[in-house]
Formats: structure tokens, sequence, C-alpha cells
């Protein structure tokens, strides 16, 4: 008898790790809005990032930093959270030496707007940012391509999400 109920707490435990709602009880509401594909596009930089339940994100970023050279790829991740009306992002890896100053640290900015497809925020260094939650029947995930900021010409880039089940 106490087999059967080890199986069944072990099965149930199980069921609770790959569970795609795991995670999300201790988000708040404004964050639990915030997990999914995102999409933004500034003058000099486009980006996809997706943040997970966990409070973990990866971006795939294309930006300008020689109008005379072609735009750059960059993919990141990290960690983030909403603090005090604030979206805040700790960048873990980059993939570009550029950005190695903002690793480990806590970037917070003020949020203007959050609904369940906009989110939008002010930055200290750039422009109002406003991203658009992509619904999931529109991502492809299995290839991405993005243009070349500069010149308009599509460049292949690597996977860099998970396939979606």
């Amino acid at each position: 008898m106490s087999h059967l109920v080890n199986s069944v707490l072990v099965f149930l435990l199980a069921g609770c790790a790959i569970s795609p709602s795991a995670g999300k009880n201790d988000l708040s509401k404004q964050e639990q809005r915030l997990v999914g594909t995102w999409m933004a596009d500034i003058d000099f930089a486009k980006w996809i990032t997706t943040r997970y339940p966990d409070r973990t994100f990866t971006e795939k970023r294309v930006q300008i930093y020689d109008y005379k050279k072609p735009s750059i790829e960059i993919v990141l991740s990290g960690t983030w959270k909403v603090q005090g009306g604030s979206f805040c992002q700790k960048y873990d890896s980059v993939s570009n030496k550029l950005w190695n100053p903002l690793l480990g640290r806590w970037i917070c900015e003020k949020i203007i707007e959050s609904s369940p497809s906009i989110l939008s925020y002010w930055p200290d260094d750039s422009p109002r940012i406003i991203e658009k939650k992509i619904p999931l029947r529109e991502i492809s995930l299995k290839s991405s391509s993005f243009c070349d900021l500069r010149k308009g010409r599509k460049r292949k880039a690597e996977r860099v999400w998970p396939e979606w089940h």
C-alpha cells in the first residue's frame, strides 16, 4: 500500500515540476502579463524577447553602432522583474563585448503602459520603448531572420528559443 502511495506522490510531484503554470504563482498579475514573446523596434535597434514564468529571459537584438558598418546581432539572457512601478532586467549573458558593462547590473526603467499586449517604458539613455506581444500563433521558432538595419538585407539568424509545445 505504501508503495502505491509513494508512486502516486512521485507522479503528482513530477506533474507539478513540468506544469506550464509552474512558477506563475509567485508572479504579480502585471508580471504574469509580461510572460511570453515580445517585439520592439526603435530607430537603431530591433529585438525579440521571450520572458519565462521563472523570471528569466532570452533576447535576440539587431543593433546599429556605426551607420557606416552593418548592424550587429546580439543574443542576451538574464533575469527580469517588476518592482515599484519599474520594469527591471539584469543581463547574465551577452554575446557581444560592447554589452559587457551591463553584465550583472539591475537596470530599471519606469513603466509608462502595461497591458496584455503592450509594455512601454522609458530608459534613461534612449527613446521610449514600446514592446508589443507577439501572439503564439504568429511565432515560428524553428528559424528566424533579421534585417540588416542599415541596408535592409535579410540575414539568417541562429535559433535562440526552445520549441513550443
